[in-house]
């Protein structure tokens, strides 16, 4: 599957990719910290640590990273590939995936016996690797990565904002977006240039969350 490997490709090294996904947290937590699509969880005893992503319409991805390994998958509800089609996750599609990440095939909102996954990446320490998808019922496996749009290569906090500005339906200012995925210090005048309404408090702990500061709990969510 030469589209899944082009894909594999294009993504960032795992610290960029954790330097944008913390920006991307700390971003949508201004702009909405009662119910943000981006929450991070801190490392617990299994040793990664858990970003998560979703859009409210069915559509998710997490990413867990760990000392020696990161794990990507993702879950888009209209891909041919959706396990709900035949109560199976596509053939092939994890084949390879080290052992010590099986455990993150098996999250709460999972089916007992098939995770949703549609897109699966992992990184060994050296390259981005995937599975070898097999066809099914005669289909061949059919990438789906629209929602991964944030997180390749070349995408500019120009339009990380402009995405934000369709999304929210309010003005985004790209410059402090941009500073927020450069990590640079995370102010109160800076989450105010974000969203001036941002609940700042809330925010600062996401924040020492994410840089380490925190004592373990899910933050960007109000969790019950």
């Amino acid at each position: 599957m030469s589209a899944l490997s082009d894909l594999a490709a294009s993504f960032p090294p795992p610290e960029r990719l954790r330097q944008w996904l913390r920006g991307l947290t700390v971003v949508e937590t201004c702009l909405d910290s009662t119910w943000p699509r981006y929450t991070y969880t801190p490392a617990d005893e299994s040793g990664f640590e858990h970003f998560a992503f979703e859009n409210g319409g069915g559509d998710d991805y997490h990413v867990f990273f760990g000392p020696s390994l990161t794990f990507f998958r993702a879950f888009d509800h209209e891909s041919p590939l959706s396990p709900y089609a035949d109560d199976a996750l596509w053939p092939g599609l994890l084949d390879g995936l080290p052992e010590p990440l099986e455990p993150l095939t098996r999250l709460p909102a999972d089916e007992s016996s098939y995770p949703a996954i549609t897109l699966a990446l992992w990184h060994d320490g050296g390259s981005w690797r995937h599975g070898a998808p097999q066809p099914r019922d005669g289909e061949e496996a059919e990438l789906t990565d629209w929602v991964l749009g944030p997180l390749r290569r070349n995408v500019s906090p120009d339009s990380v904002a402009d995405h934000l500005e369709d999304f929210y339906g309010r003005r985004v200012d790209s410059t402090a977006v941009g500073a927020v995925l450069r990590k640079e210090p995370v102010t109160p005048e800076l989450i105010g240039r974000v969203a001036p309404d941002a609940d700042v408090d809330r925010v600062m702990e996401t924040v020492r969350a994410l840089d380490g500061q925190s004592v373990r709990r899910t933050v960007g969510r109000t969790v019950s």
